[in-house]
């Protein structure tokens, strides 16, 4: 982190140490405080940050600190901390926050910082209770576009959520705030933290919590969810049109046309759009949806979009609707080409373990094996995504030394990504493992419902050639009656008339 992410932009009045003058100041000039940052002030602008931390922390340590008026106490700690994120002392910035949001708890930006630097620290608790303050005090600046020095990636709130314990109080807090903030990530939806928030009210035992949290949700992947796990069967009507998958898509595509069309610099938004695109099998549309994004410009200047970083996403997109119909070639040259995007600094691993995913789907074992050789800095997810690609090329290759060494790691840590495992059951004609390996899956509470999601029956498009056979096995393992018959026990397997937005 820079001085300039942690909101420390200077102007002429700060640069020059004027704090906001009390009346004895008015009649006997500045302080000796701030007299003080003055001093510390000449020393960013000159960029010499180690020595303004030291001034200013001596400065505070100074009987006029405790003295000199709340608007100079807090903006000197604000300050600190801004200054020691700069220096990399993440913990002692921590501490310089927490005092600024003590002593003055009207500054949103204090606790922004504060709870992103807890997140960062592995602090998932404190952030999460930090957020929920912020939600419930300033929910208009959750999306950012009303805030001056910084705004929420979804990811932290996704890290907070699904790190914290799923019983953990705070993380009920969390969700509850974000809920009734009204938060929806600047208009694509943040449904999967509300199923999450009504599972939690679900075991709880307040049904009504749970209905009222539920009747928001209209993400199409979550309406599934839903309509597949007995345990909501109470608590909606599944006639209802509001829950109707095909029909909550469909809407979904003319709300995000509608945001995409009034907020032109905003990349993130057509990227969600591209995957109710292809939920709805809109596959040419998407096309014409990636070349407007990814038409050159005719002339230089400013990059068009506020967030650039999304780009290879719409480029893998592309990629997924030119494979659904039928363009192989020239799909592979577009997962190619998002492995190797250089605009996003560190690289998203996503792209480099989609194209090995892709490769190994055609039977190219060693170019699968290659695409992922540089992936690194991943989630467990990734991991195993990535041994499901080490084992298919081992399978591939005929190597079985390392298709063992792969499935063994894909069956110890099965719970962070069981479908992985059982795919790699499948690959090597296991059957009755992999069958095992389901029914494992839907008698768990916590992968119940990944279980359920694979059983539905969606639109589906032809296998590519290097997974033909590992396909028809798939279909049949997900079809077996021993199956389907413990899936009745928890949830109900339905047909769709959507694609799964994210298959390749």
């Amino acid at each position: 982190m820079g001085l300039a992410l942690a909101g420390i932009a200077p102007g002429p009045a700060s640069a020059a140490g004027d704090a906001p003058a009390t009346q004895e100041s008015q009649h006997q000039g500045p302080s000796q405080f701030a007299l003080q940052m003055r001093s510390v002030w000449i020393l960013v602008e000159q960029a010499e940050y180690a020595e303004a931390s030291r001034l200013l922390a001596e400065a505070m340590a100074r009987p006029q600190f405790a003295s000199a008026a709340p608007d100079e106490r807090r903006a000197a700690l604000s300050l600190a901390g801004a200054l020691a994120i700069t220096l990399e002392d993440m913990a002692t910035a921590r501490g310089y926050y927490l005092q600024a949001v003590d002593g003055a708890p009207g500054h949103a930006e204090d606790l922004y910082w504060l709870l992103l630097l807890e997140a960062d620290m592995g602090m998932l608790e404190e952030a999460a209770g930090h957020l929920a303050a912020f939600a419930r005090r300033w929910p208009a600046l959750l999306d950012g576009t009303e805030a001056d020095f910084g705004e929420f990636d979804a990811p932290l709130f996704g890290q907070l959520v699904y790190g914290l314990d799923k019983d953990a109080p705070v993380r009920l807090e969390l969700l509850q705030a974000l809920f009734d903030s009204g938060w929806d990530w600047n208009g694509r939806g943040a449904d999967e933290l509300w199923r999450e928030l009504a599972l939690l009210h679900l075991r709880r035992g307040d049904e009504a919590a749970t209905r009222a949290t539920l009747q928001r949700m209209r993400s199409p992947d979550v309406l599934v969810a839903l309509r597949s796990d007995a345990r909501f069967d109470a608590l909606f009507d599944r006639d209802d049109p509001r829950f109707d998958v095909a029909r909550a898509n469909a809407a979904r595509i003319a709300t995000l046309r509608g945001l995409a069309d009034a907020r032109p610099r905003d990349l993130g938004l057509r990227v969600a759009l591209g995957y109710a695109l292809l939920a709805g099998g809109e596959n040419a549309e998407m096309l014409r949806l990636a070349d407007a994004v990814l038409a050159p410009r005719a002339m230089p200047g400013p990059e068009p979009f506020d967030d650039m970083d999304e780009l290879p996403w719409i480029i893998n997109l592309r990629g997924i609707a030119l494979r659904r119909l039928g363009r192989i070639d020239e799909a592979l040259a577009q997962f190619v080409r998002a492995a190797g995007y250089q605009g996003v600094d560190p690289p998203d691993i996503s792209h480099a373990l989609n194209l090995g995913y892709f490769h190994c789907g055609l039977g190219n074992a060693a170019a699968a094996i290659d695409a992922i050789a540089a992936a690194d800095h991943m989630s467990d997810y990734g991991r195993m995504v990535q041994a499901g690609i080490q084992h298919c090329a081992a399978w591939l290759q005929g190597d079985r030394d390392a298709a063992r060494v792969a499935l063994d790691y894909l069956r110890e840590h099965r719970n962070d990504g069981p479908e992985m495992w059982v795919r790699a059951l499948v690959r090597e004609d296991r059957m009755d493992e992999a069958r095992d390996g389901l029914l494992e899956m839907l008698a768990s509470d916590d992968r119940r419902d990944t279980a359920l999601e694979l059983l539905q029956q969606y639109r589906k498009v032809a296998p590519l050639p290097g997974a033909v056979e590992v396909e028809a096995r798939w279909d049949a393992l997900l079809t077996l009656p021993e199956v389907l018959e413990a899936a009745s026990r928890v949830g109900r397997v339905e047909r769709y008339g959507l694609y799964r937005s994210t298959g390749i």
